[in-house]
């Protein structure tokens, strides 16, 4: 579908707790040529930190990083949010959470207990049971950050639903996990290990190559795997640095995001705030291309929309989502006027996914 000259549909996650005024998740329209971006409504969802929305994006799951923690299920009625219910997510404070299965089933990484649970989606898009949670185990040499597992995302292979890679950032581990489509279990089909110290946050698969590319929290660093689609294993083709004149006492990186097209890379930086472009002309050996400023503080996630014309960006410390055009000749971002003020963001999403 041409999205050229539609607006986007955008929901903001945040954070509601302790020194953050954010409120929930905030619905906000972008213009297709990134002119502008402006609010539509607020729905009320305690520490709604991360938001996932299904293939037709008329159904949006939020985690909430609560102590207890717990998962959200609302159904899209225009532009406004109706809440359909909640489960506990059996963990502590939920951080990341994807639909896989095929649509069948809710996937989430519970941060500060280490562990992953997968709940059935039922026929109207609810939380139904669960159906496994797996427990993991290890830890890192980050002091604080290391001391015991920290499952950060959960992702699907987007080719073949069968497989899910979670990265574990208190472990420096990578488990990659075989779902089963109907009980919705978990089985473990291999664990790679990355670089002690390097804390392995979030990841991104590329579009038409077996390759995925992980960006490391703790040393700022951008590492490219091969991986085998049977095994879920991971073979480390290159280590590059995911921003310029890193410092990873004060860096600390969060997002990454490859074009639809599969020709860039972007991956934002809290600290220096920024936001680094990688050239995929050689898929297997990504080259740094350019840096842009987040256009705020603490860039925590980033997006594209309009099939790659648009990057969005949630800054959580200065209360900012601003918006970038994309040269689609050097995948250079450049931001526009558009910014909304968004107390806390932690999340945006298109509600159209892959749009």
């Amino acid at each position: 579908m041409d999205v050229t000259n539609e607006d986007v549909l955008v929901r903001i996650g945040s954070y509601t707790a302790g020194s953050h005024t954010g409120r929930g998740i905030i619905t906000a329209r972008v213009a297709a040529d990134g002119s502008r971006i402006e609010p539509v409504g607020v729905t009320r969802a305690e520490q709604a930190s991360y938001l996932a929305t299904d293939l037709s994006g008329r159904l949006l799951y939020a985690v909430s990083e609560t102590g207890s923690g717990s998962l959200i299920a609302f159904r899209a009625t225009g532009d406004a949010l109706e809440p359909l219910n909640a489960v506990g997510s059996g963990g502590a404070e939920p951080c990341h959470l994807t639909v896989a299965g095929g649509g069948g089933f809710l996937v989430a990484a519970n941060y500060a207990s280490g562990s992953v649970v997968v709940h059935r989606l039922r026929a109207d898009g609810a939380i139904g049971e669960r159906t496994c949670l797996i427990q993991h185990t290890g830890r890192g040499t980050v002091a604080g950050r290391q001391d015991g597992p920290h499952a950060h995302m959960a992702a699907p292979d987007p080719a073949d639903d069968g497989i899910l890679l979670v990265t574990d950032l208190g472990a420096d581990a990578i488990f990659a996990y075989r779902l089963d489509p109907c009980a919705g279990d978990l089985t473990l089909a291999g664990r790679t290990s990355m670089a002690p110290g390097s804390g392995p946050r979030h990841l991104a698969f590329h579009p038409a190559e077996p390759l995925v590319y992980v960006l490391c929290e703790l040393d700022c660093t951008l590492v490219t795997c091969a991986w085998d689609r049977v095994t879920g294993q991971l073979t480390t083709l290159a280590r590059d640095w995911a921003v310029p004149g890193h410092e990873p006492v004060i860096a600390a990186c969060s997002a990454i995001r490859v074009s639809p097209d599969g020709r860039f890379l972007y991956s934002a930086c809290r600290g220096p705030d920024s936001i680094t472009v990688f050239g995929l002309a050689h898929a297997a050996a990504p080259e740094m291309t350019g840096v842009v400023p987040s256009g705020g503080a603490s860039p925590r996630d980033i997006a594209l929309a309009g099939n790659g014309r648009l990057l969005l960006c949630a800054n959580q410390e200065s209360g900012t989502a601003t918006v970038f055009r994309v040269d689609p000749v050097s995948g250079m971002p450049t931001r526009t006027s558009a910014t909304l003020t968004a107390p806390a963001p932690a999340c945006i999403v298109p509600t159209r996914p892959g749009s």
